[in-house]
């Protein structure tokens, strides 16, 4: 969604663009029947994330390997007496993902992702996941390129100002980076550099990963306080739905995002400053020391917590004894 303005095209958060380069599991079907009726229900020619995990945990159960896998799926398929393929696999994921077992893992999705280095700050501090990203050492990056959020299209003089001072601090980074040179140069402009400029982003996102971001744009929509993701994050979760589909994930993503159960944190700087947080109410207390420093955490645990590790750390006592 380029928009023009005073002669030149400017690129917009919605002109965030993405492909889908990988995803796992995947298995190829080999049986022709199987393949046939996969390719008219669900429009692909390979086991996904969905059939893969929900016919494993039963053939782990049995003793039995994934070569069984395509024989029980068409073997279901086939009996009058059970339901639809897509309840059947609800049915098995349900009783393991669906209900908080750690299969979050064991799906996900490989994509290239393009936009403005905002994808950056917004995605890869996901610690379950891996990413490259364009690097502000490398790439020059013209004044031109610059993204612009589509809402100041809407008042001018806002808009005047955003772009006057993206060029100042551009052209205050780019003076930093020639005249310090070496690595004080460039650390000195990366910390500088606006972020508004293109980027692309390489990145691995488990299943659980996917729906932690579900959960941080859902949140940041309900938020009275308004808004903190970048938008372009809101438009990639957006995506997820689609994604999921194409990779065969879809039933075990819808389940994910349904029914919440705790993930690692996501370091990004987009939060609500006025929502507690526990690390910066401890670093203060601290007088934000650079180094790192050990807590004592132990006074937070619930009781019932409590009770459960004092249980186990008995029973290790009576087997190590």
């Amino acid at each position: 969604m380029s928009i023009s303005y005073q002669g030149q095209e400017f690129a917009t958060e919605e002109d965030l663009s993405f492909n889908v380069i990988g995803h796992w599991p995947r298995i190829d079907i080999q049986d022709p029947e199987l393949k046939q009726r996969f390719e008219e229900k669900f429009g692909r020619v390979f086991l996904g994330g969905d059939e893969l995990v929900a016919y494993s945990q039963s053939l782990v159960s049995r003793g039995r390997g994934s070569k069984y896998i395509e024989e029980d799926i068409l073997s279901d398929m086939n009996n009058e007496e059970k339901p639809d393929i897509k309840k059947i696999i609800f049915r098995k994921t349900a009783s393991g993902i669906g209900r908080g077992h750690s299969l979050g893992g064991l799906s996900g999705v490989i994509l290239e992702v393009h936009g403005s280095k905002m994808i950056d700050s917004g995605l890869t501090g996901l610690v379950s996941s891996r990413s490259l990203v364009t690097s502000g050492r490398r790439r020059e990056t013209k004044t031109s390129e610059m993204v612009v959020p589509a809402s100041l299209f809407k008042r001018e003089d806002l808009l005047d100002k955003y772009l006057q001072i993206s060029r100042d601090v551009s052209s205050v980074a780019k003076g930093f980076k020639e005249k310090f040179r070496g690595l004080e140069g460039i650390e000195t402009f990366n910390k500088i550099t606006p972020y508004n400029g293109p980027a692309d982003l390489l990145i691995v996102l488990p299943l659980d990963t996917m729906a932690t971001v579900n959960a941080e744009v859902k949140k940041d929509r309900a938020n009275p306080n308004g808004n903190f993701l970048p938008r372009e994050i809101w438009n990639l979760s957006g995506m997820f739905k689609g994604i999921a589909e194409e990779a065969g994930i879809d039933t075990m993503y819808r389940q994910r995002i349904e029914v919440a159960r705790d993930t690692y944190f996501h370091y990004n700087v987009f939060k609500d400053p006025s929502f507690s947080n526990y690390p910066l109410e401890e670093a203060e207390a601290r007088g934000i020391p650079l180094k790192p420093v050990v807590i004592d955490y132990s006074k937070y645990m619930r009781e019932g917590l409590r009770r459960y590790l004092h249980k186990w750390l008995k029973l290790f006592d009576q087997a190590t004894a």
